[in-house]
């Protein structure tokens, strides 16, 4: 089964319940049950955070979905520092946190989780 219907399931979600947790759209969730979707690093890093999935679990996925975090990256760290340490966190919260840490950045609503 792909990883997206396996924490899916652990958490009980049904196509609802997933958008109103990430702030997604019906047409994310669906695509994202398609194993040869692709996504921007966002919208999966969205869902690891919605899931409250470690960074382990978050790099398997992501990696699944054929992407990864770059520790080099300020972005990826940040939300590599997100999922390692803040983990359970809901999606507002977690935007709160990244809205702190990349406050210096031009226009961070293009890293903020979920649709904002």
């Amino acid at each position: 089964m792909e990883q997206f219907e396996t924490y899916r399931k652990a958490k009980g979600w049904n196509c609802a319940a997933f958008c109103d947790k990430t702030g997604l759209d019906k047409n994310i969730y669906y695509r994202l049950k398609k194993p040869d979707e692709r996504f921007s690093l966002r919208i999966l890093v969205t869902v690891c955070v919605a899931f409250g999935l470690d960074l382990e679990q978050s790099t398997a996925f992501l990696r699944a979905k054929g992407r990864a975090l770059d520790p080099t990256d300020r972005i990826h760290f940040a939300y590599a520092y997100l999922i390692s340490r803040h983990s359970g966190i809901s999606i507002e919260d977690a935007n709160q946190f990244l809205a702190v840490l990349l406050s210096d950045l031009e226009d961070i609503s293009k890293y903020l989780l979920g649709s904002a």
